[in-house]
């Protein structure tokens, strides 16, 4: 699951706090906070504290894909690169498909991270 649920990136619980993304986070709120639903695509590159330590002798993993959002707690994630998952939940169920594998796992709310509770909130 730690793979996949690539929001760990950054200390979100640390960057809540930061009156900055407060501004930030509220702006997406006024101007996308009354549509029915959005797909955006996204790119994010994984660095971990082992890779960090090697410097750039080591390049991050990067991954692509689209994230689809519906109000009022329906978000899915479609990663197309470097694997192929879903992640799909309506804030209560998390469901994690793994295509290559063709295996899918479920998880109850309490289970979800924070960053994933996180992009509930944003919107």
């Amino acid at each position: 699951m730690v793979g996949f649920l690539f929001l760990c990136l950054l200390p979100w619980s640390a960057l809540a706090e930061n009156p900055k993304l407060s501004t930030i986070l509220d702006g997406i709120r006024k101007r996308y906070g009354l549509v029915p639903g959005l797909t955006l695509t996204y790119e994010r590159e994984v660095i971990t504290k082992s890779m960090a330590m090697l410097g750039d002798q080591v390049k991050a993993e990067v991954a692509t894909g689209l994230i689809h959002y519906k109000s009022p707690h329906f978000l899915k994630f479609q990663q197309e690169t470097p694997t192929k998952e879903i992640l799909v939940t309506d804030g209560n169920v998390l469901w994690w498909y793994i295509q290559a594998k063709n295996q899918a796992h479920r998880y109850s709310s309490h289970q979800l991270s924070q960053e994933v509770k996180l992009l509930g909130d944003i919107f």
